[in-house]
């Protein structure tokens, strides 16, 4: 009777993935792996998740500020994991509604100026809206309209990372 020790080890594989936003990578990426661990993008938009074993489902998820990221869910078989993490660039809206300042009633036909990031015309309830601001967007506001006066005439700010609600009279 021979009795032979023969030592065995699990082959451990990597999980990793690039995240971009219309093909240009992110950096600063959190990576959220769950029992894998954390980790963040490089430079480049790459993740890795080393020495994770065969059968081992995962479920990772990402966050960047003023990115819309869809998570993956997986499992190793065999092989190394490689993702492909499309980022989608989530866009903010100025909105607001002009009044009179004597009566308190809605102002229509204002125009609104935001420079380069468009302009917009107050509707019949003096309500307007700029779309397509990113967050973190300094913005210039100039209010106009023959024969009225608005104050402040001109409102400033920066977009925080949601819509904004800008009104005057």
């Amino acid at each position: 009777n021979v009795n032979l020790n023969i030592p065995a080890t699990l082959n451990l594989y990597s999980v990793t993935g690039t995240v971009s936003h219309n093909g240009t990578p992110l950096d600063g990426v959190a990576v959220n792996g769950g029992a894998l661990g954390n980790t963040t993008t490089n430079t480049s938009g790459q993740f890795t998740f080393a020495n994770v074993p065969h059968l081992t489902a995962y479920s990772l998820s990402f966050s960047k500020l003023g990115y819309q990221i869809n998570g993956v869910s997986s499992q190793v078989n065999g092989a190394d994991s490689v993702h492909a993490v499309p980022a989608i660039l989530i866009l903010y809206k100025i909105r607001g509604t002009v009044t009179n300042s004597d009566s308190g009633q809605p102002v229509s036909g204002v125009s609104i100026n935001a420079a380069a990031l468009g302009s917009a015309t107050t509707n019949g309830v003096g309500q307007y809206e700029i779309q397509n601001v990113l967050g973190n967007t300094a913005y210039r506001l100039t209010f106009s309209k023959q024969n009225y006066k608005f104050t402040p005439a001109v409102i400033e700010g920066t977009m925080s990372y949601s819509d904004a609600t800008v009104n005057t009279s």
